[in-house]
């Protein structure tokens, strides 16, 4: 109950309470009061702060339930901040590992890029769905785009229409990990022309 309405619950006799029904005979033996009140942060219960009075003891006066009141406040506050540092530590950890991954992935690709780069050939790396990703000096020479506008072409935009399809299918088998040998496309030029 204290969960659901986020509000202070005393219970003064505990051998009585219908709220007890389910858990009497478990519910503290020893024990005739029991005064709850919620750990709660932005309308949300986090959690309950359960206290047990013995016989005699009688209810919490004012003081003591606003004092009561001030711990589980700063409970709420508490745990609420150890809930975002916890979220930070998994983002930094998934970054530190994503980072660790991308360095090793340049590391392996370093030996490459020199061949990539002053290669004769024409090169555009692009990904499974045909996006351009970068591509080498020679290859913006051929097809008379600067790179960052190699970038930014739609999937396929660059292949003639008629080869569209094979070039679809090249980048299915890719990702069945199927690499034809001896494929050509025709590809249109910014201004137009086609080239193989």
């Amino acid at each position: 109950r204290v969960l659901q309405t986020r509000q202070p619950l005393t219970i003064d006799d505990a051998g009585a309470h219908p709220l007890l029904d389910a858990v009497r005979d478990s519910a503290a033996p020893g024990f005739t009061s029991f005064t709850l009140l919620p750990i709660a942060y932005e309308d949300r219960a986090m959690g309950v702060l359960f206290l047990r009075g013995a016989a005699g003891r009688g209810r919490l006066d004012e003081r003591e339930l606003w004092f009561c009141q001030v711990a589980t406040n700063a409970t709420a506050v508490a745990l609420r901040n150890a809930r975002v540092l916890e979220q930070l530590r998994e983002e930094t950890q998934a970054i530190s590992t994503a980072r660790r991954e991308a360095e090793r992935r340049v590391s392996l690709l370093e030996r490459y890029a020199d061949l990539f780069v002053s290669s004769a050939d024409g090169m555009v790396v692009t990904d499974l769905k045909g996006h351009p990703l970068f591509a080498n000096p020679r290859a913006t020479e051929i097809l008379g785009y600067e790179e960052s506008e190699m970038r930014k072409l739609s999937s396929l935009e660059a292949v003639v229409e008629e080869d569209r399809e094979r070039a679809v299918e090249l980048g299915l088998g890719f990702a069945r990990g199927e690499f034809p040998t001896n494929v050509d496309l025709r590809l249109r030029r910014k201004d137009g022309a086609e080239c193989t």
